[in-house]
């Protein structure tokens, strides 16, 4: 019983934590970092300088986010294996799995390596395409994380979690 309330305790921090990192990276961070000349008054940054310190802290963030879904999968698998049968969890992993796998091990590296290439690579309609994809699956990732955790805060609440 003790081993299931840490794991509950650290995966809905874990969910939380992540939940709040995403939405801080994509609405405080992100913006601040395109628009830096605005803020510094300078011509020294431009868009291709944004753009790659964007893209390293996205690089260190998809680190968190690559152990954020494989505990999430080994837990939500866990789970509907010991009692939680919701097929509704299952599926919200996947999603979760998928698409923050997708930008963690797919999108964020491959931007780092056009990035890499030089102003021109960034500048064609591939990368814009692809960057456009990695912010779909950032948002999606977002809004399946944000429903995990209210699935199991709502347990919590409800009595009917590993503490109870």
């Amino acid at each position: 019983m003790r081993i299931k309330i840490i794991l509950e305790t650290f995966y809905v921090v874990l969910l939380g934590v992540t939940l709040g990192a995403t939405i801080t990276i994509g609405a405080i961070v992100a913006p601040t970092i395109f628009k830096a000349a605005l803020y510094i008054g300078s011509d020294e940054i431009d868009l291709f300088a944004s753009g790659r310190l964007m893209s390293e802290i996205f690089r260190r963030y998809a680190v968190f986010v690559g152990a954020t879904i494989l505990f999430s999968a080994f837990y939500e698998i866990w789970r509907f294996w010991k009692d939680d049968r919701l097929t509704s969890v299952l599926i919200l992993t996947a999603l979760a799995f998928v698409s923050g796998g997708l930008f963690a091990w797919y999108y964020a590296p491959t931007i780092l390596a056009l990035q890499a290439e030089g102003v021109e690579a960034t500048q064609t309609i591939g990368f814009n395409s692809l960057h456009s994809q990695s912010v779909s699956a950032f948002k999606i990732f977002t809004l399946s994380v944000g429903a995990l955790l209210i699935y199991r805060v709502s347990l919590l609440v409800k009595g009917r979690s590993s503490f109870y």
